[in-house]
């Protein structure tokens, strides 16, 4: 998450769905969708002023869009993503014992890739590096690890 100027850590953690369609002997394009959650949050004290304390936190994220890429021996799959994505901000500011908030949903694009390893038939691991940026100058940097079923 950036905010605030400055790069803060947190948890990613949510469902996703999808389907690839084979194009060709290696070549595969597939639909995914998304719907996460996110521990980031970032706050700051004396920001306007001594002793007031501003923070921003990530909320709820959707997503939906492609991915195309190619299969490897032994089934791993190597690929590139695009998506749209919508997320939910929370900004709060603290002064003085009053504390007012704001939400907002922002939309925005996304951008990646990823690695998927079969551990058998049905199951896979997957590695993902995702950047997504949002309507009013909000970014993140993303780096996903998951466990998922094939059906």
């Amino acid at each position: 998450m950036q905010a605030l100027g400055d790069h803060k850590d947190g948890v990613l953690y949510g469902i996703g769905g999808g389907v690839d369609v084979p194009l060709g002997t290696n070549v595969f394009v597939g639909l995914d969708a998304n719907v996460e959650d996110s521990s980031a949050k970032y706050c700051e004290s004396s920001v306007f002023t001594v002793g007031d304390r501003a923070c921003v936190k990530t909320g709820r994220d959707l997503s939906v869009g492609g991915r195309i890429g190619t299969t490897l021996a032994g089934g791993a799959k190597i690929y590139a993503l695009g998506a749209y994505t919508n997320a939910r901000l929370k900004v709060s500011y603290t002064l003085a014992g009053t504390r007012d908030s704001e939400s907002a949903n922002g939309d925005g694009w996304r951008v990646g890739a990823g690695a998927q390893f079969p551990l058998s038939e049905n199951l896979f691991v997957k590695g993902e590096y995702r950047y997504s940026n949002y309507e009013g100058d909000f970014s993140r940097h993303q780096v996903l690890g998951g466990v998922g079923i094939n059906f």
